[in-house]
């Protein structure tokens, strides 16, 4: 089974985008953890397997392009 869940990342506050991406990095942890997922990403609308922030093992391509680390 594949779950997913679309989110406007700027819609989780005022905070940056950093701070918004390690709030949801967290949170997919507890999901992960809590309902058994084997594997989580969080990619980019229309991102190819190349195009993503994090997954289960860790930050990926784009985490670097985060502007405001």
């Amino acid at each position: 089974m594949e779950l997913l869940l679309f989110f406007d990342i700027y819609d989780l506050g005022d905070r940056t985008l950093t701070d918004n991406l390690l709030i949801l990095n967290d949170w997919s942890k507890t999901i992960q953890d809590n309902y058994n997922f084997e594997f989580v990403i969080c990619q980019m609308d229309n991102g190819n397997k190349t195009k993503y922030y994090f997954d289960s093992y860790g930050t990926g391509p784009l985490w670097d392009n985060v502007l405001d680390i």
